[in-house]
């Protein structure tokens, strides 16, 4: 490439003719005098001194504009987190208040049959020990009075009938009539 001034010089691709040219100038020109002198290598001195400072300066602050968003993102990740728990908790609260409201239904005992929960194979398996034992009431309602206050106390989620339910059971009837053998018939009176 052609410069103008000297002709048919070309310049090198590294700047080499125009540093030759600046210190070429910089010879011509008369010495400094020293406070010239100081004065220059003072401005020069500090010029790069507070370029560097200013760098220094703007590192730390990215540094800390970083830092700070990297907390505000933590403190917003850590809320979000909080105000997930937050409703998890609510929602288990919920669900223990309803188990609660239904414990006594989900913990009666279930013989596995269809229909309502009954509590009649308890009662038929205590109606088997007191008749083994020989303790039958006399009387199948007086049984069933019996069993029927028996039943809250050993079992107190089973379903809890009533009396009158006890002895209506075909097979309580039966069985109790097992225990109890067959009646005498009364006898007539004897005639002298």
């Amino acid at each position: 490439m052609k410069k103008e001034g000297t002709p048919g010089q070309v310049e090198p691709a590294d700047g080499t003719l125009l540093m030759e040219k600046i210190l070429e100038k910089v010879r011509s020109m008369p010495p400094l005098s020293p406070a010239e002198t100081q004065q220059l290598s003072n401005r020069v001195f500090a010029g790069g001194f507070v370029a560097r400072q200013r760098r220094a300066e703007e590192a730390a602050r990215r540094e800390k504009d970083e830092r700070l968003n990297r907390e505000v993102a933590t403190v917003r990740l850590l809320e979000d987190i909080r105000q997930e728990l937050q409703v998890q908790r609510t929602e288990l609260q919920k669900q223990a208040s309803m188990l609660r409201e239904h414990e006594e239904e989900l913990t009666r005992i279930r013989t596995g049959g269809v229909g309502r929960p009954s509590a009649m194979h308890l009662i038929l398996g205590e109606l088997e020990r007191r008749g083994v034992e020989r303790k039958l009431a006399d009387t199948q309602i007086g049984e069933a009075r019996v069993l029927s206050r028996w039943l809250p106390k050993a079992h107190p989620q089973a379903a809890r009938p009533t009396a009158k339910t006890i002895t209506n059971n075909a097979e309580f009837r039966a069985r109790y009539r097992q225990f109890q053998g067959p009646k005498p018939h009364p006898q007539a009176p004897k005639m002298t």
